[in-house]
């Protein structure tokens, strides 16, 4: 028995199934009347917990398998003459590749933007896309603010001038519940649906 074998084996064979995972739960329907659904005989939510649970392992056994493997990942980060240089170019190429992808994510920049847009698009499209609004002029900024999820419903309306009842009748007219002292982040948590997709669809009002 080699723990060292162990760890790498486990890394892997989590890392298969959280890949899997990740697909279900990226093809699975979002928003009101989403959760019916099932697949392999399990709804979403257990589809999504059973995600959570192997990237805990999964992120276990990474850290293990770097703790085994400290010292070639040391040996990365030297020069051609044997120096050690955090900044070399092969790490500067994958921190650039990872802020990128966290850069991209936060800010909805493409094409993360289209993979986000393609799963918001499952499940019943005229109750929750944004799209779904009727369309007239946007008083709130094109991009999201800084920690908007976290600001209320009404906090929003008065900072933009929306009206709230209005607001608040429209969104349920499109099967998306919500209250005026609801944050942003706990109305996308309610409908099942992505903070950013509440946003468009105030915008969009």
């Amino acid at each position: 028995m080699s723990p060292r074998r162990i760890t790498s084996l486990t890394a892997l064979l989590s890392f298969m199934a959280l890949a899997f995972t990740s697909v279900v739960s990226y093809l699975a329907p979002r928003g009101p009347g989403s959760s019916s659904w099932e697949a392999l005989g399990m709804d979403k939510h257990r589809w999504f917990a059973l995600h959570t649970d192997l990237g805990v392992l999964f992120l276990v056994a990474c850290i293990v398998h770097t703790l085994y493997n400290i010292k070639p990942i040391i040996a990365y980060m030297k020069n051609t003459f044997g120096h050690f240089r955090l900044f070399t170019i092969n790490f500067n190429i994958a921190l650039a590749l990872t802020l990128w992808m966290i850069m991209s994510s936060l800010f909805s920049l493409p094409p993360v933007s289209a993979i986000q847009r393609y799963k918001e698009s499952r499940g019943n499209r005229e109750r929750h896309h944004p799209e779904a609004v009727a369309a007239g002029k946007a008083s709130l900024p094109a991009n999201p603010p800084f920690f908007y999820s976290r600001k209320s419903l009404g906090g929003l309306c008065e900072k933009y001038h929306l009206n709230e009842g209005k607001l608040l009748e429209q969104l349920e007219r499109l099967g998306i519940k919500a209250q005026g002292d609801w944050s942003i982040k706990r109305i996308a948590e309610e409908n099942d649906m992505a903070s950013e997709s509440v946003y468009e669809a105030i915008k969009g009002m």
